[in-house]
């Protein structure tokens, strides 16, 4: 094998190894990523659970507060007859004209 040969091999195996580098680099981050990704759907099902248990206290405040409602017909509760949203609508409307929408 001649000086050229010998310079050609030690350069194609320079190559081979710095792509051999270059892709367990690459597998590494690939593998970094995927754990954080996994991280985050473990962490976004969390979230998915706790606003599913947020959703079902709403509902079952909505429905306890309506089913107050009917069991108290003609009965003035403590003030507190506003919707599920928060307006009261026995509340006088302070500094405002009065909307034709809302009365």
């Amino acid at each position: 094998m001649n000086n050229a040969e010998r310079l050609v091999e030690r350069a194609i195996e320079a190559k081979m190894a710095t792509v051999h580098t270059s892709q367990a680099n690459m597998t590494r981050y690939c593998k970094a990523a995927e754990q954080r990704c996994q991280t985050l759907e473990n962490r976004f099902d969390g979230m998915d659970e706790i606003w599913s248990a947020r959703m079902v206290q709403i509902v079952e405040f909505a429905l306890a507060k309506q089913t107050a409602a009917a069991t108290l017909p003609g009965q003035q509760r403590s003030g507190d007859q506003d919707d599920a949203m928060g307006d009261s609508r026995n509340e006088p409307n302070i500094g405002h004209a009065p909307s034709p929408y809302f009365a």
